[in-house]
């Protein structure tokens, strides 16, 4: 097993642990959340019940002696609904009691309830006014005794059921804590044992580094190009011997110096600074190329038209951990698209103002050039005219077969009779006339397919005999 699937093994197992950790400790948590809920949900319909039964009773009372001292049949009343409610709630109790001593302080309370009732019910029957002492004072004792038995009997109950609740609580909670302290202590085993590998990976990383550092700094002396690396601050790490060229800087001098002070860039044109490609490239992660018009000036004030890029340099779990800015001298490929640009603004200036037509064509026959006169004198705009065949255009009818079997001779075997002289033959306007024209036809110098110009007070192309004959 290599060093790295022996770090992941322990990281991974490590975080397996440290997730079933977290797992034991959520079950636990919602074990006991659900364990509160439940005892609340238990005991709340219950507890409501027995507050019920002591306001009933009490309410039963009050209405009991309202009624004996005013003799009012609205209390008579309020006496019989408290007497429903009070067997309503006493069913209530029974129906939530979850275990047998629920049903026993039921039928407790039943018992004394039934003595208030029966007593209450027979005074209000005997229709005696007002309460005598005798009978005032034992329907208090009556009451107060239900009310003691409902708060202590019932309320000592529901102590008890919580303490129970409480105990297997704790006890799963101290279960869940031991079986979570054990992970813990397997994934500090754990964690000691992978931070013992990657140690010894670090050391052997560190001496992988520098073995790679020395064959980068063998590979870019060999490059052509010129080479900078930077790290992460854009301060030099590595110039290869083309930079040192370049910029007038030895690779001693400008190790941990910034890159842009070694590597000093303007525009061309408004000489203003150019943000180092380097920069951007540490920035945003990406490769960066300089537009054109790029002027390196060396450390000696020698300036080299530079064509350049940059690119982050990436380890391998893909954090960035420097740049490579690779750069060339282009002033000779500049000077010459100069040469180039100005060559064909000379052609495109000769073109526009030639009072001959001038047409060049590729060698299938196909118009890649039509110029002002060529326009004025067939009839065609230039962009109708670009890419179409030579022979639909501007031949004769009577002559187009010819003009293709001699162009079609010509690129077989290379000889062209017309070449290089001028003829005399008949076009065709666009609205359909002929005319006679003379034309030149040369071949223009260059690699690849041939293209042909065609120079003539009015463009034409041969008769039928000419055609024959090349």
């Amino acid at each position: 097993m290599t060093t790295s699937q022996k770090l992941w093994l322990g990281f991974g197992t490590l975080t397996a642990l440290l997730l079933l950790f977290g797992v034991v400790l959520w079950t636990s948590v919602r074990s006991i959340q659900s364990n509160v809920q439940t005892q609340a949900n238990e005991a709340r319909p219950r507890s409501d019940a027995t507050r019920k039964l002591k306001l009933n009773v009490v309410g039963y009372a009050l209405a009991l002696r309202t009624f004996f001292q005013t003799d009012d049949p609205k209390f008579r009343l309020d006496a019989s609904r408290a007497v429903t409610n009070i067997d309503h709630f006493l069913a209530e109790y029974e129906r939530f009691g979850a275990t047998e001593r629920h049903r026993e302080l039921a039928l407790r309370f039943a018992v004394l309830w039934k003595e208030f009732r029966e007593y209450g019910q027979a005074l209000l029957d005997s229709k005696a006014r007002p309460l005598k002492n005798g009978d005032s004072e034992r329907l208090s004792n009556l009451r107060i005794g239900l009310e003691r038995f409902r708060d202590e009997e019932m309320q000592k109950d529901a102590g008890e059921i919580f303490q129970a609740r409480r105990d297997v609580t704790f006890r799963e909670l101290e279960a869940a804590l031991a079986f979570a302290a054990i992970l813990l202590a397997v994934g500090v085993v754990v964690a000691v044992a992978t931070s013992a590998v990657f140690a010894r990976a670090v050391v052997k990383s560190e001496r992988t580094v520098a073995e790679q550092a020395e064959r980068l700094r063998t590979t870019l002396a060999s490059i052509g190009d010129a080479v900078i690396t930077t790290d992460t601050a854009g301060l030099v790490t590595n110039l290869n011997a083309v930079a040192e060229s370049l910029t007038g800087w030895t690779n001693a001098e400008a190790l941990g110096q910034p890159l842009a002070a070694v590597f000093a860039i303007v525009n061309e044109d408004s000489r203003k600074t150019v943000e180092n490609p380097a920069v951007r490239a540490l920035r945003e992660g990406v490769i960066v190329r300089l537009a054109n018009h790029t002027i390196l000036i060396a450390k000696d004030g020698t300036e080299h038209p530079i064509d350049d890029s940059a690119a982050p340099i990436s380890c391998a779990e893909g954090e960035i951990v420097g740049c490579v800015l690779v750069f060339r001298d282009v002033g000779t490929q500049r000077r010459d698209a100069r040469r180039i640009a100005l060559s064909e603004a000379r052609k495109t200036a000769i073109l526009a103002t030639a009072l001959d037509c001038i047409i060049t064509i590729d060698h299938r026959g196909h118009i890649v050039e039509f110029n002002p006169a060529a326009e004025r004198t067939f009839g065609y705009s230039r962009a109708d005219a670009l890419g179409r065949d030579t022979g639909d255009l501007i031949v004769p009818p009577l002559m187009r077969q010819a003009h293709r079997d001699g162009m079609a001779r010509y690129l077989l075997t290379g000889e062209g009779p017309v070449l290089n002289r001028r003829i005399e033959l008949t076009a065709v306007r666009a609205s359909g006339t002929e005319f006679p024209v003379e034309v030149a036809i040369t071949q223009i110098p260059g690699d690849g397919p041939p293209l042909f110009d065609t120079i003539g007070r009015v463009f034409a192309m041969l008769d039928p005999d000419e055609f024959a004959a090349i």
